[in-house]
């Protein structure tokens, strides 16, 4: 599967997950993407019949895109997260709201240390595009 969301960012691979309003992409290599559904413009590469409708659990359909961010910032996993404007940050998650996330930015892939956080950005939540771990 191939998706193409704002930004200009591309993801692809096989879909491992889904939420009401967010996909989880395998990149392989270990690496993953975290698509915000209200981002995407097109997807190709489908089935025919990608969807069956009701196939998901009563709970997992109810996960949010707060509780996906929620696991990859429990996690501490290094991420670089894509704005729907194309802009770009690098960083661990460190908080999240009830409409945003906080991202303590510091080099691609590196491990989050204190020596080493450049700043603190907010982001809205229905500002993102694609989170992707990025490995550290």
């Amino acid at each position: 599967m191939r998706l193409r969301c704002r930004g200009a960012v591309t993801v692809a691979g096989p879909l491992r997950r889904v939420g009401p309003d967010w996909l989880l992409v395998d990149e392989g290599g270990e690496r993953e993407a975290l698509v915000v559904l209200a981002a995407v413009l097109s997807a190709s590469g489908l089935a025919r019949l990608a969807g069956v409708p009701d196939s998901e659990g009563v709970v997992e359909s109810r996960l949010g895109l707060r509780h996906a961010l929620r696991g990859i910032a429990r996690d501490r996993s290094a991420v670089r997260i894509t704005d729907q404007s194309g802009a770009t940050v690098d960083g661990t998650v460190d908080r999240l709201g009830a409409d945003y996330v906080e991202v303590a930015e510091h080099a691609a892939g590196e491990l989050r240390r204190r020596a080493d956080v450049r700043d603190v950005l907010v982001l809205p939540l229905a500002a993102l595009a694609v989170v992707r771990r990025t490995g550290g």
